[in-house]
């Protein structure tokens, strides 16, 4: 699970759910032999589906000396997906790095913000759709390098405010059942749910999927968003939630390069 290293530098490879064990200490560390010298630059490479992530929070869980380190150089791998649970979540946050460290991230693979929930039916008027989450916050300087995906969530659809017979030709009556114009969740990882019914249920169909957003489920209603896109309004006064944001840099000093897609507004100062 973890790999060996030559000191002064120290690669680790952390899967999906960490197992907590310190990786041997090579020497020189808090763990190790060596008494004038430390470990110098540890590498860890991340792997598989991930959300809510602290950064630093988690290389610490899967290698408690971390502190000891200066220079920290984090891979997402190709098989890396990074994801939120809710909009009011970042899929990454960087989290607080020892002092006077040097922080590069990699990424390979995908880094997506939450899709915002669809607008709920209404009788009158529909409800509006929530805005997507951000996929990135920064909390400290540090050196991005972007090979693959980074990208804001969607907003959900608006809401909307007609019914309509989802058996084809059955009242309800007969057995037919009432449909209700709900918004499409938007774009991301996680998609966003569909809007409410009256009935306090929502459709599995209208949820948004990680490269687009949920369709309307009906006329009056709107799609959710595709990817760090706002979600459609509807046309009984509901309005689509907005675009989420792929990068918060929150004021500090992020250097930024790469192969890779960045999918939405990247924020100097939020």
């Amino acid at each position: 699970m973890f790999h060996s290293i030559l000191f002064p530098t120290y690669n680790v490879s952390i899967p999906d759910e960490p197992d907590n064990e310190d990786p041997e200490d090579p020497g020189g560390g808090s763990g190790g032999g060596g008494e004038d010298e430390g470990p110098t630059t540890l590498n860890p490479t991340f792997t598989g589906s991930r959300k809510n992530m602290n950064l630093w929070e988690t290389v610490l869980a899967a290698f408690p000396n971390a502190e000891t380190y200066s220079i920290f150089n984090v891979t997402f791998d190709a098989t890396s997906k990074i994801g939120a649970s809710s909009p009011s979540q970042y899929a990454l946050v960087t989290g607080s790095f020892p002092a006077g460290s040097t922080l590069t991230i990699t990424n390979e693979g995908a880094i997506l913000g939450a899709g915002g929930k669809g607008g709920d039916y209404g009788l009158v008027v529909g409800f509006d759709g929530e805005d997507g989450g951000t996929a990135v916050l920064f909390s400290s300087d540090a050196t991005l390098v972007n090979n693959g995906l980074i990208a804001g969530g969607g907003g959900g659809g608006a809401g909307g405010n007609n019914t309509y017979t989802i058996v084809t030709g059955l009242p309800a009556y007969l057995g037919g059942t009432t449909g209700y114009a709900v918004g499409g969740g938007g774009a991301g990882f996680d998609g966003g749910e569909s809007g409410l019914t009256p009935e306090d249920t929502r459709y599995i169909e209208q949820k948004g999927k990680e490269d687009r957003g949920g369709a309307a489920r009906s006329a009056t209603s709107g799609a959710g968003g595709g990817l760090a896109a706002a979600g459609a309004n509807g046309t009984a006064g509901g309005t689509g939630g907005g675009a989420g944001d792929a990068i918060h840099k929150a004021g500090y000093t992020v250097t930024t390069s790469g192969t890779g897609t960045t999918t939405g507004t990247v924020s100097a100062t939020t």
